[in-house]
């Protein structure tokens, strides 16, 4: 029985769950497909080609702040994981100006992702804890947190055409715009969902790149082709064309069912040699590398964006800003493990948590300059 795409199943009560059952409910918690539809419409704007467009300065400055830190702190081992966590969850916080989470957000965000797994699996039990003062702590903690950043945000106005330009129909596109409680809810929901899952991703990414030296220095010299010494590479406008940067980045009724992507995804019967880095497998696939050999490439079981109506509504977004990060990283960095750090310990400390919780990720950067 087919679990996603149009035709696939409609959701469960996990999402109400992990929410506490919130009389509004944010976009990804919509059991009801037209509703779901009604609700996707200014998120579609937001991230669409054009909309991505508006993005691109602020993904070029938080990338330039974050390189530059990292440049200044060249030769010293540093959290790289934490370091993009600070990176990706910019505009809510100023841990990447500050290198270090101050105001105690970031450790609100992961105890709460850590109580929501139970009530996501237990969504009935959330609906008492709630009520109940000293229970679900983390997670309430982590929801008031996201309503009173959300609710600011909301009350100083767009000075660009950003996600809330949209929520708050400044765009004009609804005949009616949406009430304040339904903007906010919204708003939450991009405070975590668009944030953690792209920190998880661009984490992976270097882990992998500084296992495979040879990757590393191909990406190296891809980069470097297309932005060579004094060209800008926070100007996107050479990103499309760059293959293997493109290859290296790539993620019954009253039942709740969920699609294991890691298992799909590390499957002999999709992909060769599921458990290896190997970026080339995606030129291959496309015809712009030959092969020795015939292998086994099921484009259509890898979804890290998810499938059908419900999928990932910022996923040119997310995109982007690891297309750019990556980039930026490549010219201007040269990174490596420290001595004695065993990197298998990764993977090892990665757990589940429906986003990914991460562990610690020690790197050496330095200067290419």
């Amino acid at each position: 029985m087919p679990l996603m795409g149009a035709t696939g199943l409609t959701k469960g009560p996990s999402w109400s769950g992990r929410n506490m059952h919130p009389e509004i409910p944010a976009l990804i918690a919509y059991r009801d497909p037209a509703e779901h539809t009604r609700r996707r419409r200014p998120w579609n704007r937001a991230f669409s080609t054009a909309g991505v467009k508006e993005f691109q300065p602020l993904i070029a400055n938080r990338t330039q702040q974050l390189i530059e830190l990292l440049g200044q702190r060249q030769g010293q081992t540093i959290d790289l994981a934490e370091w993009i966590g600070f990176f990706t969850y910019g505009g809510w916080t100023e841990m990447m100006r500050d290198g270090v989470d101050k105001d105690g957000f970031w450790s609100v965000i992961k105890r709460g992702l850590d109580i929501g797994v139970i009530y996501e699996h237990i969504p009935w039990l959330s609906y008492y804890t709630k009520k109940i003062p000293g229970v679900g702590e983390d997670l309430k903690k982590m929801r008031t947190l996201g309503f009173a950043r959300t609710d600011q945000r909301y009350k100083s106005g767009s000075t660009a055409k950003d996600l809330f330009y949209y929520l708050s129909n400044e765009d004009g596109s609804e005949k009616v715009s949406p009430p304040h409680h339904m903007v906010i809810s919204d708003g939450v929901l991009a405070f975590v969902a668009g944030s953690d899952t792209t920190a998880s991703v661009l984490s992976n990414i270097f882990w992998c790149l500084l296992r495979h030296p040879d990757v590393y220095k191909r990406l190296q010299a891809e980069v470097d082709a297309f932005y060579p010494p004094g060209e800008n590479s926070l100007d996107a406008k050479h990103i499309k064309d760059m293959y293997y940067l493109e290859a290296v980045i790539y993620v019954p009724e009253g039942n709740q069912a969920r699609i294991h992507f890691w298992s799909v995804h590390r499957d002999a019967r999709n992909f060769s040699y599921p458990e290896k880095f190997w970026p080339e497998r995606w030129l291959i696939a496309e015809g712009l590398q030959d092969s020795p050999e015939k292998i086994t490439h099921n484009p259509n079981a890898f979804i890290p964006f998810s499938f059908g109506p419900s999928n990932c509504v910022g996923k040119n977004l997310a995109l982007q800003e690891m297309r750019m990060l990556v980039c930026h990283f490549m010219q201007k960095l040269d990174a490596r493990f420290p001595d004695g750090w065993n990197p298998d310990e990764w993977e090892g400390d990665l757990e589940d948590k429906l986003v990914t919780k991460l562990g610690h990720l020690p790197v050496i950067v330095e200067r290419r300059d």
